[in-house]
């Protein structure tokens, strides 16, 4: 059994959790674990089959002020312990564990707890500027980003190896489809959508500057309350995987407006670009370093200027283009069946 530690929680959707599902999906059998909570404010513990082969797992421990203590290294025990007993719950074995920054809630000691009981430790690399330390007390890398493996690669050399972004899964539409398709009847502009919350991450001023420019557009996003205040800019709720169908259905472009001047945004290979381009949707990026992969694929503007050019251009885009078959071409190659056999030669060599 493989067990997969993440710093989100399943519905989450980022890379952790769609490399779980690839690996289920390809018949392995993973066990799903988020950071560990208190058991004094969370004391019910959570359990429960996400999928065939695919198991969440709620881990508590004592608290990060006891992993400051004497007591640090009876608390990773403990938890290590703990997940092992649960896998055996299933009727077998945790061999391989995947993480992909356990730092973030000082679980150094898991780790190596893990290491100590002989299992094989895998570092998943989704950022540039994942701390290093996770490399080097992996054994075996995989990296998503370009950047990042080039950089690693000539520090710890067949360690590590570079794996393909996970598209996204093909979920069916429920209930939760109809409030999507609520939130957005009534808007008759050409829609924008940004797949998340804005954050320091994104540009905003340039983002606040072309919706304030261009009224007849509607930018959407995810979060509940618009982070920019302007009457053209409407905040969707967060809403479960099946609800995205809808909302990309309604999608004109695809907006990802990076902070390139950050190293983090712009090394980064966003899950969103497959998201997009599973349904042929045009894209509009600042030019952080995959685009030049995808350079054909997408529209780039580094300035108000020219990313208020690019969105004009996909809009102006014809629906019949040959470029959103090619879009979705690489979106296929993408999915997560593929990518997790990738994963699964990988760390079966």
């Amino acid at each position: 059994m493989i067990l997969v530690l993440s710093n989100w929680d399943f519905g989450a959707n980022n890379s952790p959790e769609r490399i779980a599902r690839a690996l289920a999906l390809n018949g392995r059998k993973v066990l799903y674990a988020r950071n560990p909570l208190s058991i004094f404010k969370y004391p019910r513990v959570k359990h429960y089959q996400i999928a065939p082969n695919l198991n969440y797992f709620d881990t508590r421990f004592w608290g990060l002020r006891v992993g400051q203590t004497f007591l640090a290294r009876y608390q990773w025990h403990h938890v290590a312990h703990t997940m092992e007993r649960h896998a055996e719950s299933f009727g077998d074995e945790i061999s391989q564990v995947l993480f992909h920054n356990v730092f973030s809630y000082h679980g150094k000691p898991l780790l190596q707890r893990f290491k100590l009981n002989g299992l094989k430790l895998i570092h998943i690399n989704v950022d540039v500027t994942d701390a290093k330390e996770n490399a080097d007390l992996a054994d075996l890398v995989l990296s998503i980003p370009p950047l990042s493996c080039q950089s690693l690669k000539s520090k710890l050399g067949d360690k590590v190896i570079q794996i393909p972004q996970c598209g996204p899964l093909e979920i069916q539409d429920d209930e939760s489809t109809h409030e999507a398709m609520t939130h957005l009847d009534g808007i008759n502009t050409p829609i924008l959508t940004y797949l998340g919350v804005p954050s320091s991450r994104l540009n905003l001023d340039v983002l606040m500057a072309i919706m304030r420019r261009n009224p007849q557009w509607t930018l959407v996003h995810f979060g509940g309350h618009p982070i920019i205040d302007l009457p053209n800019v409407m905040a969707l709720p967060w809403m479960p995987a099946s609800s995205l169908n809808q909302v990309l259905a309604r999608t004109n472009v695809g907006i990802m407006p990076y902070n390139c001047a950050d190293q983090m945004q712009h090394g980064c290979v966003p899950l969103k670009i497959f998201d997009y381009f599973a349904r042929g949707i045009p894209v509009v990026t600042t030019p952080i370093d995959y685009a030049k992969y995808i350079a054909n694929l997408v529209y780039v503007g580094t300035d108000v200027e020219t990313f208020e050019s690019g969105i004009c251009e996909a809009l102006g885009e014809n629906v019949e283009s040959p470029v959103r078959v090619s879009r979705k071409l690489l979106a296929a190659k993408h999915n997560p069946m593929l990518v997790g056999r990738e994963i699964i030669r990988a760390i079966t060599n």
